[in-house]
This record gives C-alpha cells, structure tokens and sequence, in this order.
C-alpha cells in the first residue's frame, strides 16, 4: 500500500476534508498543528506505511496465487504453509480447513496440511460447510435439490431427517435427508425435510423444526415459514419469512415474537433488530416487536458490537441502541463486514473486532469505535474497486486490495495499520 496515511493526516480527512484549517487530537492525546488539506494529499504522496511482522501463531488463510492462479494456504508471514495446488479453498475455522479439489469432492485439512476427510469415493457432494457448534451441515447432490446430513466432529454422521414426522409423500421425501439445515448454536439448529423436485412453492409445506444436537425435535415452527438460513441467533431467536416475503421473529420454542409484517428483518448481534417497513424506511425493533429506533433511515446496517451504520439521505453515521447519534453522519458509505466469530453465520454490521471500514471524499478508511483512524486508500489505490477494499477483519489482522500496476492484488495489516504482507495475492482470506 504506497500511499498511506498517517494517523494525524487521516483524522483531518475525517473531520471533514475540506480546504480550511483545521486542529486535530494526536495519537498520544494532545493537539497538534493544524494542516490544510493540500497538506496533508502531499503528506499522502511522500509517505510509505510502516511495516511489522507477526509471529507465527498458527493461524492461517487462503490464498490465492499470482503466477499459478491456484489456491493454497498462508501464515500470517505471507509463507506457503499449504502449497498452491486447489481449484478453490476456504480460509480454516477451528481445526480444519475447507478444500474444494479437482470440482468434485471436498477435502478438510488440518493445520500441518494433513487431509483428515475426504469425500472421494463417497456420495456425490455440493455443497459443504465448516464446523459451527462442533457441527458439520454437509449437502448430497443427486440433483438441484439441496440434501443435507449433520456430520461430527469426528466426520461421523451424527444427525439426519430420519427423526422429522412423517409428511405427504408426494410433496416431501421418505429419506433422511434435510433440504434445508442451519448452522448450529448454543446446541440447536433449524431443519426442513427434503422437498421433492415436482414440490412447488405454493404449497403449504411442511413446518420447520428447531432440533438439538441428537437429532431431537426441540419445538416446531409454523407451517409455510421460512428460517433464515442463520438459524438461531444470539438472543434464542429465529427470523421467519411469509412466501409473499414478509418477515417477522420467532422464539426457538416456537412462540411468535414479532408478527410477519416487516418487508426485511436483520440482525447481526445485541438485542436488537433491523426492520424495513411498510414504507422502505428502516427503523430498529427489540424481540418483543417494540419500536425502539423509529423507521426514519433511508438504509442501515444491523447493530454489531453496540453501534449501527444508518443513512439519513445524505451521509451514514453510527447510532448506539439507544438510538443516539455515536459517530456523527459525515460518511459517504460504509462497509459491511462479516461476524467477528467465524462460528456464527448471520447478518453483516459494520463494526468487528472495533474496527470500521468508511468512505470520505474517496478515501476509505479504517477507524474504530472512538473515530480514532488507522488507515487508508485513495482512490487511485481503488481504481477499479466497486466495493470497499477492506475486505474484513479477524484475530486483529485486516484483509484489503489494492490496485497494483492495474492488477487488484490483496494483503494484510494489522488492526493499528501496519502492513504485514503486501497486495501481492489474487485473493486472500481472512485469517482464522
């Protein structure tokens, strides 16, 4: 990244970019001189980032390489610990790494490289997943269709749809296999039974079932709803769909919470959701369905470690549940980043491991939840770029891009902004 800010310039950026002086809080605390804008561009076009190495502490992520286009696997040294030879890797959650291998079978890795699981010469499989909960939702494909089973730990089928009610046999398959299965948390997730091809979407289909790690029916959920494929979150909760798109909230027991009104309904963590009214503005909901933020945002991100991105038509700032304004609304756009837990599928919010990525006068940049800055891109950097070029954060590294020579090539920094490797990667993941 050759074009890198320092703290004290990006926080003038922050404050408004704009062509008057202006005085600014250093990193130590204390005031320094001010700066005009032309100042601080020709401060960005003299200065390199700094640079640091990390030791090795086993984590790794998947990259992709320049020269082979292949997929492997890297420390957070940048070194091949897996050389590239895949069509496709996923970076390693928990013990194992994902590996697609020659479009037909999947494979996981553990840390020294060693396969523990293959799918060669077993059925078929299109889609797999990692482990959530010491749960593995691993899909069959026979056709289109998607047939899941639950897999252990120990890559032992451990949960199947064998356990469901029986159903019409016309609509719905005999066998045991799920046609859709959430992640697992806190020792429960949400399963339907495998529809068969000629089942349509207008039928009042089968109820889904909220099941524990047994293959247990814990409770079950109104017939013709829809699970988001998040499952349960972080409050007990599951989020429901109409099929004429309509959502609403469910407890895990099965007792409605919010009836099925709202046009969207998010949540990434805390105790309150995102809602999309009848109107297209967003607002936030508490799980008994109370108004707590009115609908009065153009768009919003879910709430994610205690702040929310909204929009109010002009510029996105940041909100606490109580609705007050945190981070005052000066930014051009804001980025989404994935849960800070590799665990845990849902919504994206905009804060993870304190750190947010926001867009000011074509500068992204890099702050946490006191606005302190860390880091940038110009938009010379994001030439080509049409999303933001921080990917995401996690375990306190940051994946970005950058535009190389007209190549876009991804590298990693530290959450305080120093560079760890360089953008010379096709892709890189995050580091787990």
């Amino acid at each position: 990244m050759k074009k890198y800010i320092s703290i004290l310039v990006i926080m003038i950026l922050l404050l408004g970019l704009c062509a008057c002086d202006v005085s600014i809080k250093g990193e130590e605390g204390h005031m320094s001189e001010a700066f005009s804008i032309d100042e601080a561009l020709e401060y960005i076009s003299t200065h390199q980032p700094e640079k640091t190495t990390l030791e090795d502490t086993g984590l790794l992520a998947s990259a992709r390489d320049r020269d082979s286009t292949l997929f492997g696997f890297v420390n957070v040294k940048g070194e091949w610990v897996v050389i590239p030879r895949y069509p496709s890797t996923v970076s390693f959650e928990g013990d194992y790494g994902l590996i697609l291998n020659s479009y037909s079978a999947y494979e996981y890795m553990d840390r020294s490289g060693r396969v523990v699981y293959s799918t060669y010469g077993k059925s078929p499989i299109s889609e797999s997943n990692h482990f959530s909960d010491g749960m593995l939702a691993l899909s069959l494909a026979n056709d289109s269709l998607q047939r899941y089973v639950y897999l252990d730990v120990n890559f032992v089928t451990a949960v199947t749809a064998s356990g469901l009610p029986s159903v019409d046999w016309r609509w719905y398959s005999s066998s045991g296999l799920f046609g859709m299965a959430t992640p697992f948390r806190d020792g429960y997730a949400v399963v339907m039974r495998q529809r068969n091809a000629n089942c349509y979407d207008g039928l009042a289909g089968e109820s889904a079932y909220v099941i524990d790690k047994k293959g247990t029916i814990f409770s079950t959920l109104p017939a013709g709803l829809d699970a988001d494929p998040s499952g349960v979150d972080n409050n007990g909760n599951i989020i429901m769909k109409t099929t004429s798109n309509l959502y609403g909230l469910y407890s895990k027991s099965g007792t409605e919470l919010i009836e099925c009104k709202y046009r969207f309904l998010k949540h990434n963590d805390g105790s309150l959701y995102l809602a999309c009214n009848d109107k297209g503005f967003w607002g936030y909901v508490d799980q008994n369905g109370e108004t707590v933020v009115p609908f009065q945002y153009q768009k919003a991100l879910p709430f994610s470690e205690g702040l929310a991105a909204v929009y109010d038509g002009q510029f996105w700032g940041f909100i606490n549940e109580t609705g007050e304004l945190a981070i005052e609304s000066v930014f051009d756009d804001v980025a989404a980043f994935s849960y800070s837990n590799p665990d845990v599928s849902g919504n994206k919010g905009a804060f993870c491991e304190n750190r947010a990525a926001v867009k000011k006068n074509g500068y992204w940049i890099i702050i946490d939840t006191g606005e302190f800055p860390y880091a940038c891109l110009t938009a010379e950097q994001c030439e080509g770029i049409e999303d933001c070029p921080f990917i995401g954060i996690r375990n306190g590294i940051i994946i970005y891009k950058e535009n190389v020579e007209g190549n876009i090539l991804y590298g990693a920094m530290t959450a305080s902004g120093k560079i760890v490797i360089e953008p010379t990667f096709i892709y890189l993941d995050l580091f787990n």
